[in-house]
């Protein structure tokens, strides 16, 4: 069983396929797992995307970076400025 996942994760190809699935931060830490993990994620455009590292084409949804969420409220570009966005702005600040 070890000797098929080695040679799973030894095709970049399907490596890829499976970082791909993984949650944001989960992807931040397949980083630090080996090399070759990184060494995929650093020449994947799309893990590099998913990881916010590169832009989506101009046609895609936006996606905000979840990092970011505690801390920006992203209705602030389509709705205006209100008092609750400067509000939450700055309580997050305060951390």
């Amino acid at each position: 069983m070890e000797n098929s996942i080695q040679k799973v994760f030894a095709i970049p190809e399907l490596l890829e396929l499976i970082l791909l699935q993984l949650p944001f931060l989960d992807l931040v830490r397949a980083q630090m797992v080996s090399g070759s993990f990184y060494d995929v994620i650093e020449s994947s455009t799309q893990l590099q995307q998913a990881l916010f590292l590169r832009a989506s084409p101009a046609t895609s949804i936006p996606i905000p970076n979840p990092l970011l969420q505690p801390c920006v409220d992203f209705e602030i570009f389509t709705s205006g400025l209100s008092r609750m966005v400067v509000e939450k702005q700055r309580a997050c600040m305060v951390r």
